[in-house]
């Protein structure tokens, strides 16, 4: 673990896949990593630019990669 408690984290960018399958189980795991440590809700916003862009092969990558700095 971290040792990061989940209220600290502010905002999570996820892979967003924007399909009915994929986003929801995306969700429920971030839901049951955060419910492990805290109660609370609300406190984390969550975002993702694959999903804003689309699946453009060489696009979705170069964004990828230019979140992360």
């Amino acid at each position: 673990m971290a040792q990061v408690k989940s209220e600290m984290v502010s905002y999570v960018n996820t892979h967003g896949t924007g399909t009915s399958l994929g986003d929801p189980i995306e969700i429920a795991a971030l839901t049951k990593s955060f419910g492990a440590t805290t109660d609370k809700k609300g406190f984390c916003a969550i975002g993702s630019v694959k999903t804003n862009i689309g699946h453009l092969d060489d696009s979705t990558s170069l964004t990828d990669s230019s979140n992360r700095f």
